[in-house]
């Protein structure tokens, strides 16, 4: 019985036929073996390549979320449905609700949180100055975020928590 050693060496050396020495073989076995397919092989390519290879991967999570977003509703749809059936929801209530994922894509997330350090450090150097204050601080704030919120009941539950 061969060892975990030799069944290591075994399917490192056994990986890829021999037959395969061009690129179009190897991108040939890759969908073989793993059923992805990427319109070049890897080994010949640069950071270049790398960074348009990323828009399968991109293409890939996003069917995922929309796949998990319709499995979401559809059980929200059946418990609310059941809940209607049953007496213990009110068939007049709004019933609507959205299904949100944060994005995917790593560069605008970075991008997006340097321009929130930036905004945050001006809005303390304005605050700092007498130039504004708390409440369109955090306005401000929760507005280029895209959230809203009530600025005066936020500042009640930091006052409550900091209270604790």
């Amino acid at each position: 019985m061969p060892t975990p050693d030799q069944k290591r060496e075994n399917s490192r050396t056994n990986s890829v036929p021999p037959s395969s020495e061009s690129p179009f073989s190897r991108a040939r076995v890759n969908v073989i073996f793993t059923g992805v397919q990427f319109s070049s092989d890897s080994s010949q390519g640069n950071r270049a390549t790398a960074a348009e290879m990323s828009l399968p991967t991109l293409l890939k999570f996003q069917r995922r979320q929309r796949l998990v977003r319709r499995i979401i509703c559809c059980m929200l749809d059946r418990v609310i449905a059941e809940a209607q059936q049953a007496g213990r929801l009110d068939r007049q209530c709004d019933s609507s609700y959205d299904v949100t994922f944060p994005e995917i894509d790593v560069e605008d997330n970075q991008q997006l949180a340097s321009s929130v350090n930036a905004l945050v450090t001006a809005l303390v150097t304005a605050r700092q100055q007498g130039w504004l204050s708390d409440e369109t601080a955090m306005r401000l704030l929760f507005k280029f975020a895209g959230e809203e919120i009530d600025v005066h009941t936020e500042l009640e539950r930091i006052k409550a928590s900091s209270e604790k």
